[in-house]
């Protein structure tokens, strides 16, 4: 099979290699290091009411002066450590040897308090409901924004249970999932008849009509379901409990599936194995930054080359397929953390991350994987703006792939990334598998949304998509 290279951009460190210069007929000197230059080891900062935070000017042993700008907002002691008084923004400054270094401070409210609102904000409904965001705008689409209405946060979706069920195997061509089981070649009516009806029915960017399933209404058995015509051609689920014939179930590790014939896919796929049956292509997605188990499967009618169905130039970008990837973006977020026994996120039908999709795309930066607008606004500003103060956040930005099981997988898959602080975890990982806040305590509630902007010329990477993650 022909694969053409992923078109993902990875975020890549610089290796730099100082060069030993040696002089002398004898043994030879080497030049000493440069110097660092003195620094804050935060230059932005932001605390609750009567929380904490410690600054330190790192690569200096000059005496240093600390200082605030609005003692009313915060106040900070002879060795760094700073103390926010009411809600607010301020300047911590030190100086020392002559210089000045500031960080930016800002204050928000007590946990007890909450934070702001905002009229874009648009709480999604309970994780089952068949209702679904409405499409945003892309370039080259005529599609408006969603509802712009304002209700309280949904309530916490919930936890799982992390014991694993025994998975049968299916029958030739079938994919099993919790109760669930479809075969290709399967009728719509057929599948209906087998396995009920579907939340939703979509349009994918591959031109395939989607049924969607999420039977136990929390993604523990969440299933989409594609159709040629009247015809099952492919399968894709993010479950604790599916199999796929006796090739693949959930669980599996890399060993076991290459001992089954599995090979790497490559071309940018790090943790997917793929296998041949002669009649379907099924794919095997590795949660390697994590339990190194098997945690979803992609499975098409061997007619197609993987090609057609896995890279944006072959695919069609419509306000009905781009509205699609949208919301299952964040429900197979939720299948994800489900399979991982954690809180769901509460999905958010708000504009951040379609705005920044849409200004990437327009700017013709698709390649620049940013959470920084072209225009220069910094995600946190863009998340002020939208839902009042937030305590933490955190935004998956990437450009290339299909649809939405693509760049979760993607999201999932990646370690060229940047590791999260005090993890081991890659930042776009360390999102999407976030449970607690900055001082380690359980999130109440973790928000998330999404946006899908293409290029209508299908140049380069073709699709730019964005995940915003926050909370309170």
């Amino acid at each position: 099979m022909n694969m053409k290279k992923r078109v993902f951009i990875r975020l890549t460190a610089l290796l730099c290699v100082t060069a030993l210069l040696l002089s002398g007929a004898g043994a030879g000197h080497v030049l000493a290091a440069k110097k660092k230059k003195p620094a804050l080891n935060k230059t932005h900062a932001r605390i609750a009411v009567g929380k904490k935070v410690k600054l330190k000017l790192k690569n200096s042993r000059k005496k240093v002066k600390w200082s605030s700008s609005n003692k009313k907002v915060a106040t900070v002691s002879k060795k760094g450590l700073v103390k926010g008084k009411k809600k607010g923004k301020a300047k911590i400054i030190a100086r020392s040897a002559g210089k000045k270094y500031v960080c930016h401070l800002v204050v928000g409210p007590k946990s007890s308090e909450g934070g702001g609102t905002n009229p874009n904000l648009d709480v999604s409904p309970q994780p089952g409901s068949s209702a679904s965001p409405g499409s945003s705008s892309q370039p080259g689409s005529t599609a408006k924004p969603g509802s712009t209405a304002a209700p309280s946060p949904s309530a916490d979706p919930g936890t799982t249970s992390t014991i694993v069920e025994d998975m049968p195997a299916s029958p030739a061509d079938s994919i099993t999932v919790g109760k669930m089981q479809v075969t290709l070649g399967m009728s719509k009516g057929q599948v209906e008849g087998s396995i009920g009806q579907p939340i939703r029915q979509e349009k994918s960017p591959q031109g395939f009509d989607t049924f969607v399933y999420n039977p136990s209404n929390d993604y523990r058995n969440y299933m989409l379901v594609h159709f040629s015509g009247d015809q099952v051609v492919g399968m894709s689920t993010i479950s604790r409990y599916f199999s796929y014939e006796s090739l693949v179930f959930a669980g599996d590790d890399a060993s076991t599936l290459k001992g089954k014939g599995f090979e790497n896919l490559g071309e940018g796929y790090n943790a997917a194995y793929k296998y041949n049956t002669g009649s379907a292509i099924v794919i095997a997605y590795i949660d390697f930054q994590g339990d190194g188990g098997t945690y979803g499967v992609q499975v098409f009618n061997a007619q197609y080359d993987l090609d057609d169905v896995l890279y944006p130039q072959k695919c069609n970008y419509t306000s009905e397929s781009v509205s699609a990837v949208i919301t299952q973006m964040p429900e197979l977020a939720n299948a994800f953390r489900r399979y991982k026994g954690i809180k769901l996120l509460c999905s958010v039908k708000g504009n951040t991350a379609q705005q920044h999709s849409d200004k990437m795309v327009a700017a013709g930066d698709l390649g620049n994987i940013s959470s920084t607008d072209p225009d220069g606004t910094v995600l946190i500003d863009r998340m002020d703006a939208a839902y009042g103060y937030v305590m933490g956040w955190g935004e998956n930005n990437g450009s290339g792939s299909a649809d939405a099981f693509g760049y979760i997988s993607f999201w999932i898959d990646d370690t060229t990334a940047d590791k999260a602080a005090g993890t081991n975890y890659t930042k776009p990982y360390n999102n999407l598998v976030e449970t607690v806040d900055g001082d380690g305590y359980a999130l109440s509630a973790y928000y998330v949304c999404a946006g899908l902007s293409f290029d209508v010329g299908k140049k380069s990477y073709v699709t730019y998509a964005t995940m915003d993650f926050y909370f309170y």
